[in-house]
């Protein structure tokens, strides 16, 4: 999805394909990657930030499904995901309050608390952007948001699972 202004749609792509790739913990940007990068192509103008449901260097791997879009589009990528994956940090406990998750001495992103009475959701920058940028925009966008994910990515999570519930009706009654 394609937003101007926050959780305004300016345009929504999808795309649906068949995957070949199993699901394994870890390597979900082989399985998904594809279709999101797909998806992403066919919104009518470049996005100059993505968000995206997934891992980014908050990744065992250092680079999760938001760092596989970013490299192979060439497009400043943050990953939200909704739990840590490694590493430790300290729980925020305020809204809009922020820790930074360290994974084998280095730090891996962020811990947010977007909203009062939600789990934190975790932040992870990709290679375009820097440990330090991930931040602010996520705090704009995202703080305040109860839904689970927040946000962009919420708003893209509960498109997503309309489509995919059109397609399993549509199945289901062919």
């Amino acid at each position: 999805m394609l937003l101007d202004a926050p959780l305004k749609i300016k345009d929504s792509s999808s795309f649906q394909s068949k995957t070949d790739f199993l699901y394994i913990p870890g390597f979900l940007s082989f399985r998904e990657g594809p279709a999101a990068i797909k998806a992403v192509r066919g919104l009518k103008e470049k996005p100059n930030l993505l968000f995206v449901d997934g891992c980014g260097a908050n990744h065992p791997r250092a680079a999760g499904l938001a760092s596989y879009i970013d490299a192979i589009m060439d497009l400043p990528t943050v990953g939200i995901s909704k739990g840590i994956l490694c590493g430790t940090a300290e729980i925020p406990k305020n809204q809009g309050e922020a820790h930074p998750p360290e994974y084998k001495g280095e730090q891996i992103g962020y811990l947010l608390k977007s909203a009062k009475g939600c789990n934190p959701i975790v932040i992870g920058p990709s290679h375009l952007v820097s440990m330090e940028s991930s931040l602010d925009p996520a705090r704009k966008f995202l703080v305040g948001q109860k839904y689970k994910p927040p946000g962009q990515v919420g708003l893209a999570h509960r498109y997503v699972n309309g489509i995919k519930r059109s397609l399993f009706l549509r199945t289901v009654r062919d």
